[in-house]
């Protein structure tokens, strides 16, 4: 729980191109921070209000966030069948939500044939 007085870090990560771009093109976003803000709005139906992107002195790109210690792992390596099942339906929920809440109806099209 945050209260007054708690002190705000936020954290600032370098955003370089995404490796999915030789086989899928050039990202759109002038920024790969941007680019970066953008996915995270898509996965989360509420962001971080001080998500954001930047450009560096040496034209470096950036994406800033509000850092959160609070961050957990999945270990996958200790599910079995049900769980790993249970686990890929709610990853791919996640990713059906995120191309629907992009709008983008071409990509969608294609998934779904």
């Amino acid at each position: 729980m945050v209260g007054e007085g708690d002190p705000l870090f936020l954290q600032v990560k370098e955003a370089r191109a995404s490796v999915l771009e030789p086989y899928a093109g050039k990202s759109p976003f002038p920024n790969h921070g941007q680019r970066v803000v953008n996915g995270y709005r898509l996965l989360q139906p509420a962001s971080d209000m001080f998500l954001g992107w930047t450009v560096g002195a040496r034209g470096w790109h950036f994406f800033v966030r509000q850092l959160r210690d609070i961050k957990i792992s999945i270990r996958v390596e200790t599910f079995g069948a049900s769980e790993m099942d249970i686990y890929a339906t709610w990853c791919g929920r996640a990713l059906a939500l995120s191309h629907a809440r992009s709008g983008l109806s071409l990509l969608l099209s294609g998934y779904m044939g």
